[in-house]
């Protein structure tokens, strides 16, 4: 029993040495792990201005695996991904300021697919000194603006009073638009509160 132990030892490590030296080394399996990256050619810009994204994926049987890539230039949970570009390297603009997630999946030919683990964060800005808009709101005689703040909303709240004299003592807030309003004094002054939306 012994010597048939010693017999097979020494061709268990040959089969293992034969194997190590001139076999092919063992490759990862195809559809395994897969990882999505991105980056973008810039992250804060101005309104119309162009951005453009790079696919930076891998995959273990190689790049070219990778069949599929999906682009949402608008990120927002709970609404989910919604793809807007199939193209490798896309670009956009954004027309609104604010802020901007840009999310990418990525499918190889086995179907599995990669999203990014956190999406690329775009951020657009009026450039400085640029006026976004400028309202009128009075009537025929004195008017004075006390306070001015915005809400979360970006809504902008404007306090003041006018006065009546020797007009009809009115202030019109938003003169040709859909909400145009009229405010007519029922003494010598008034307070006024305006709500605006950007």
């Amino acid at each position: 029993m012994l010597k048939r132990i010693f017999l097979v030892i020494p061709l268990v490590v040959a089969l293992i040495l034969l194997s190590s030296c001139c076999g092919e080394s063992p490759s990862v399996p195809h559809g395994g792990s897969r990882v999505a990256a991105a980056h973008a050619d810039k992250t804060h810009l101005s309104p119309g201005e162009e951005v453009c994204f790079y696919d930076d994926s891998t995959d273990p049987d190689g790049s070219s695996d990778i069949v599929k890539r999906e682009w949402d230039f608008s990120y927002v949970l709970p609404e989910g991904f919604k793809p807007e570009s199939e193209d490798a390297n896309p670009c956009t603009t954004y027309s609104t300021p604010g802020t901007y997630y840009v999310q990418l999946r990525v499918t190889d030919q086995a179907g599995n697919s990669d999203m990014l683990d956190t999406p690329l964060e775009i951020v657009v800005k009026m450039p400085p000194g640029n006026l976004i808009w400028a309202k009128r709101a009075g009537g025929t005689e004195w008017e004075v603006g006390y306070g001015i703040t915005t809400l979360s909303d970006n809504s902008v709240v404007v306090t003041g009073s006018f006065a009546y004299l020797s007009s009809n003592g009115s202030a019109t807030f938003g003169e040709g638009e859909p909400n145009e309003t009229t405010l007519t004094s029922a003494g010598d002054w008034e307070i006024f509160i305006a709500r605006y939306f950007d």
